[in-house]
């Protein structure tokens, strides 16, 4: 009886997954009408709040009137109007009081910022967005069968303000928005996903894990590895795939993944799994890989609650936003900064992500770094994209495999040369040290041709640290940004790196 209704399951989640991967595939061939009929939904719903009327929307007709009249925006700029958001005014950025904000872990400077979340925008944007990821992968995947066994999904916290609006991560918001039935698929309850104690989560996660048919791993990658480090350790076996014999796919995000890969393969024996990389952000769910070919970028979703536009980053970072262009008019192979305009209130907001197309049909996008994280001490112009790629590469040549790094510029003195600081903390050093430093540095040289110039004269070589087990998340324990949602930036400043290298009880 059991395997007919698996059978009726498999038979019908494979089919729902097809159909709606269908539609899908049909609506990117309408990329302007459906973007356009996004902007007009926003544009008609905010009308009557503080921002729309200050903006005169009531006059708006098309996108041409839309660029002409709204200026391109920052967090700094609406800032204000979301701090009144959060002390329970209403119809300021959007119509009645919001009761949801997602708070972004911080990785552009250290103060965070409140994003709002109605809920109209969770369902329609970063929920829909996930069944979206989800119905493509089965739909690309005839054999899955990870919906028949349990999933860890790694979140933050929620906390609770005096007028009542709940503040957390985004993944903490979705989870808190997930429907009823999402509770079988869970190894633990919702209110152990979202404690704020990370230890005392993982402990709970770990021992409830141990016992149960794990199929799938929800989040971001230091934080999934650490769950299956600890599930191989309590269980007592050599790895991942004798816990979880029927483990298939890691659905990941927030990081690049790839200086990861290396120790998800070692944690599961080399167990065959998938791997898709999902762009969700504190402002939003954009895009997610609908190939198993990580190369070919993320799927942009486009009819969900969002409208896109971009500016190449020469250009914004020179302060010049004459340039902007709608989705429909972009070209594959430029650095573009994203701005959005959403139905949670940002409008023509730079949420600080570049990114690349990697093609037009459908539109999908490789991040390739973030508007104010980039080296570029003596015109090297080095983006997280090529640290990222070097490191990879490095590791795979070296056997190496990354637990967390950072890199940091290091200004040229009356003695010294200006310099990039590297500090990494390995799951599986390299046999040879400084052969892997040799091998960075050329891998880097590859990646970025500016790069590759400024080290002949400009440049002196890149110093690299081995911190030792544990700094990293030391450091996040320090800053109450440990577990969940949280990370340390690929590229940091000379503040925060000191800081790292007096964790590591390094100079």
């Amino acid at each position: 009886m059991q395997y007919i209704l698996h059978s009726i399951l498999i038979f019908l989640v494979h089919l729902i997954a097809r159909i709606r991967v269908c539609r899908l595939t049909r609506r990117y061939l309408r990329v302007e009408k459906l973007q356009r009929a996004v902007l007009r939904r926003i544009i008609t719903n905010t009308n009557g709040t503080q921002w729309g009327s200050a903006h005169r929307y009531a006059e708006l007709r098309t996108y041409e009137d839309f660029k002409n009249r709204v200026e391109v925006s920052s967090y700094e700029a609406m800032a204000p109007y979301i701090e009144r958001m959060l002390a329970g005014e209403k119809n300021v950025l959007l119509p009645g009081v919001v009761d949801n904000f997602s708070k972004s872990s911080g990785t552009t400077n250290d103060r965070s910022k409140y994003i709002p979340m109605p809920e109209r925008y969770l369902h329609g944007n970063t929920y829909q967005g996930g069944k979206d990821m989800v119905a493509w992968y089965i739909a690309s995947n005839p054999k899955s069968r990870f919906f028949l066994g349990k999933s860890i999904a790694i979140t933050g916290s929620l906390e609770t303000v005096s007028s009542g609006a709940h503040i957390g991560d985004v993944s903490a918001l979705i989870t808190r928005s997930l429907p009823w039935y999402s509770e079988f698929s869970k190894t633990v309850p919702i209110d152990v996903e979202l404690m704020k104690d990370w230890d005392a989560k993982a402990t709970l996660i770990t021992a409830a894990s141990a016992t149960q048919d794990v199929r799938s791993l929800v989040g971001i990658p230091t934080w999934m590895i650490e769950i299956a480090k600890r599930v191989r350790m309590h269980s007592g076996m050599s790895d991942i795939s004798q816990v979880w014999p029927n483990f298939e796919v890691v659905f990941h995000g927030a990081v690049a993944f790839e200086p990861y890969k290396p120790i998800f393969k070692s944690l599961f024996g080399n167990k065959e799994i998938h791997f898709r990389n999902a762009y969700n952000a504190a402002e939003g769910y954009f895009a997610f890989q609908d190939t198993d070919d990580a190369d070919m970028g993320m799927c942009m979703l486009i009819d969900h609650e969002v409208f896109y536009e971009f500016i190449p980053v020469a250009e914004y970072r020179r302060g010049d936003c004459t340039s902007v262009l709608p989705i429909w008019e972009v070209k594959t192979d430029v650095d573009y900064a994203m701005i959005i305009t959403a139905s949670n209130g940002l409008c023509r907001y730079v949420i600080g992500d570049t990114v690349t197309f990697t093609s037009l049909a459908p539109h999908r996008v490789r991040i390739t770094g973030r508007t104010k994280q980039f080296l570029n001490i003596v015109g090297e112009e080095v983006i997280a994209d090529n640290i990222e790629q070097a490191l990879t590469r490095a590791c795979e040549q070296s056997g190496a495999a990354v637990s967390a790094f950072t890199v940091a510029p290091v200004l040229p003195t009356e003695e010294t040369k200006a310099r990039h600081d590297w500090l990494i903390e390995f799951a599986n050093l390299p046999e040879d040290k400084n052969a892997f430093m040799i091998i960075l540095d050329a891998e880097l040289k590859k990646s970025n041709s500016d790069y590759a110039a400024k080290r002949e004269a400009m440049l002196d070589t890149p110093n690299i640290r081995f911190a030792p087990t544990g700094t990293f998340d030391a450091w996040l324990k320090d800053r109450g940004r440990y577990g969940g949602q949280s990370k340390v930036q690929v590229i940091t400043d000379s503040e925060k790196f000191a800081s790292l290298l007096a964790k590591a009880n390094l100079r």
